[in-house]
């Protein structure tokens, strides 16, 4: 081969081959969580690193992350001395035949290791076991052996005094190991059911995972700080609230907790975490409006449009399974490329309070690190206290029970809005239930009830019930009722107390209802809070004091005609 002609075939392999060697090398980027955001049904993690790169293009690469990812949330930023451009990042799956989540293949493996544990006790118990079997059957042999001695007058005392002690010594022992092999086995298998509830709390078994890789390109040596943020589902967080109340001094303190849950594969060990109300699964704007097409039905053509499509058949039972059946060889006529993909399974997810209000998104970032495990068990983060102010009351509902409840009128302050949450009541440190807090917004009022107020006495009676006619030429039926509430505060210090009832509200003009002002006491408000018919008095009771609150109604209907809606 000519020497002018292998030169150039070298130059031109030479020039094919350079961008394969010009191909930028992997960093593998040992990172760590170091931020969580959680939303109402997920979470943003944020993976930090720090690599020393060389000169020129290099791939820094992250792996094992939740194969539950959402790719499209996938972003990357980072920080150095030197002069770093970042490219746009890529995702692959890594198929591995280990667990993907590493606690959950820690547990896998704690458990393995357990059950090979119990397998060796296991083999020791039956080894203990046919020791005693043999003992036994020794012991046999040797009471035969005694009577035949006996038979022959060949009489040794001390060696079936020695045999004796032998066998019981050992058999003691041994009864005794099996006593300890018994322990063992029920501590290990203790042991092997608290992993194994661990590990069916994860509920995951990926043996995938997915791989982010970051181009990066810098003109000389640098250390960077890298940062991927991504979206995972399986996260949760709802508000919840401890309410304490001083009745010494009225005072109520409102503290707002965060109750994270997360099921993603990975722990959060000590990030920064911050619980956010927004919502990024929902839409970001509105759906198009479609034009509202009407017509005149004509069941004529729609026949014709149905036997079209192979649905009319001449009884209705072969058109209902026949026109099921012709859908259905429909759809499957349906070109590959235009059938729907087939469902995703998912994993399920946590139940969380949704924040449907709007204004501003609002973001709690909590102090310190915390640690949420990738088990589904619930953990309580501290939020802060809330403005508020308050005012002390007794309400009574006399139609319904005859006891004063202690309730705080609870109206929020500040800028930021009361997420829905459940709250815990304290009373003077005792706790005395839960309730539940609706949405608030600022200036907006709630009441929070502390239970029975013994202090404060209430006897509900009916003076009067009586049903008769009224008129002189058309008569109708009547009914009077005529109620009587008495109060006794026996607190040292004034109580406001709050009485409300309701009277019959009539949904036809034949049904009129009266009420006797004369007899009920002044001072009431109408239609509280628009509820037709809700009566409420507020009056403040002096010490060791009583008062009374009378209602009286008279209902009127046709004579020929029944009423519904009273209940009693």
């Amino acid at each position: 081969m000519p020497r002018a002609f292998l030169a150039s075939l070298l130059t031109a392999t030479a020039i094919c081959l350079t961008p394969a060697l010009a191909m930028a090398d992997d960093i593998t980027a040992e990172s760590s969580i170091s931020a969580v955001t959680v939303y109402s049904d997920r979470a943003s993690v944020t993976r930090t690193a720090t690599v020393e790169l060389p000169a020129g293009a290099s791939n820094v690469v992250f792996g094992g992350l939740p194969q539950t990812i959402y790719t499209d949330s996938l972003r990357s930023e980072g920080q150095s001395t030197g002069d770093v451009v970042l490219g746009a990042i890529e995702s692959r799956v890594v198929s591995s035949a280990e667990l993907a989540a590493p606690r959950e293949r820690e547990l896998s493996d704690k458990l393995q290791a357990l059950q090979d544990q119990r397998a060796l006790i296991a083999a020791d118990a039956q080894a203990l076991q046919q020791k005693q079997q043999f003992l036994g059957t020794l012991s046999q042999q040797a009471n035969m052996r005694t009577r035949e001695d006996i038979a022959t007058i060949d009489l040794k005392p001390e060696q079936w005094t020695g045999a004796a002690n032998a066998l019981a010594t050992t058999s003691a022992e041994t009864l005794r190991a099996q006593a300890a092999n018994t322990v063992q086995l029920r501590e290990i298998d203790n042991q092997i059911a608290a992993v194994q509830t661990e590990l069916s709390q994860l509920q995951t078994g990926a043996r995938s995972s997915y791989q982010v890789s970051v181009p990066v390109e810098t003109n000389a040596a640098t250390r960077l700080t890298i940062k991927v943020t991504y979206q995972v589902p399986n996260a949760a967080w709802a508000p919840i609230y401890d309410a304490r109340l001083e009745t010494s001094n009225g005072q109520i303190k409102l503290t707002q907790f965060g109750e994270v849950r997360q099921n993603t594969g990975e722990d959060w060990a000590g990030v920064k975490l911050t619980l956010s109300t927004a919502q990024p699964a929902r839409g970001v704007s509105l759906p198009p409006l479609n034009p509202m097409w009407v017509n005149i039905y004509a069941p004529q053509q729609a026949y014709r449009r149905e036997a079209a499509r192979g649905g009319a058949f001449d009884n209705m039972s072969s058109n209902a399974v026949g026109g099921v059946a012709m859908e259905m060889m429909a759809d499957a006529a349906v070109p590959s490329q235009a059938m729907a993909p087939a469902p995703v399974m998912k994993e399920a997810t946590f139940i969380a309070a949704t924040l449907n209000a709007g204004g501003y998104v609002t973001e709690y970032a909590i102090p310190g690190n915390s640690t949420i495990l990738a088990d589904g068990t619930a953990k309580k983060v501290m939020v802060g206290n809330l403005d508020i102010t308050s005012e002390l009351m007794v309400k009574i509902k006399p139609q319904v029970d005859a006891q004063a409840y202690l309730i705080a009128v609870t109206k929020l302050a500040g800028e930021s809005p009361l997420l829905p949450g459940r709250a815990s009541l304290f009373r003077d440190g005792a706790f005395i239930g839960t309730a539940n807090l609706p949405m608030l917004r600022p200036g907006e009022e709630t009441d929070l009830g502390f239970g029975i107020d013994d202090q404060v006495v209430v006897k509900h009676r009916v003076d009067k019930d009586e049903t008769g006619e009224s008129g002189v030429i058309s008569r109708d039926n009547t009914r009077l009722r005529q109620t009587i509430t008495e109060i006794q505060n026996l607190h040292r210090e004034p109580v406001k107390v709050v009485v409300l009832q309701t009277i019959p509200v009539s949904q036809n003009e034949q049904v009129t209802l009266v009420l006797n002002r004369t007899f009920t006491t002044a001072g009431f408000e109408e239609n509280l809070n628009n509820v037709k018919g809700q009566l409420r008095w507020m009056q403040t009771i002096a010490p060791q004091q009583k008062a009374q609150i009378n209602l009286g109604w008279t209902l009127n209907w046709p004579k020929d005609s029944q009423i519904s809606g009273l209940p009693f």
